[in-house]
């Protein structure tokens, strides 16, 4: 999951392509699930602890500045696919979707904080 990321950043570098912003924390946040990925295997991390959540909230932050970015930025291409509608509202109605996206990606931050503070209150409590 690091390896096809990193490849593109390199082959990218290599021919002087100029990677886009949507595109560059697209790959980085594939970079990241991988090396959470990595890291919690190898040195058997607990799924349900603290820092699992903050991790998943932050790929879920990443996700939802991807979303925004892309939904505001990316003009052309654009179809919801929704027959007997004008072109101009089908662009509208999947941009709208893209966006709705982001914003379920940042509740899911929240919820995801919540659970993170909850675990360390709880392992905090255990310690004492």
């Amino acid at each position: 999951m690091c390896v096809f990321p990193a490849m593109i950043f390199l082959v990218a570098h290599g021919h002087n392509d100029k990677l886009s912003l949507a595109e560059v924390i697209f790959l980085w946040l594939l970079i990241l699930c991988g090396v959470w990925a990595i890291l919690s295997s190898l040195f058997r991390l607990d799924a349900d602890g603290a820092l699992s959540w903050i991790v998943g909230a932050i790929m879920a932050f990443g996700f939802a500045a991807f979303a925004f970015l892309v939904a505001w930025t990316v003009t052309e291409g654009w179809s919801g696919g929704i027959p007997f509608i004008p072109a101009a509202w089908n662009q509208v109605v999947a941009r709208s979707l893209f966006a709705f996206g982001g914003l379920l990606a940042l509740v899911s931050v929240v919820v995801f904080l919540r659970k993170a503070l909850k675990r360390y209150r709880k392992d905090d409590d255990d310690v004492a």
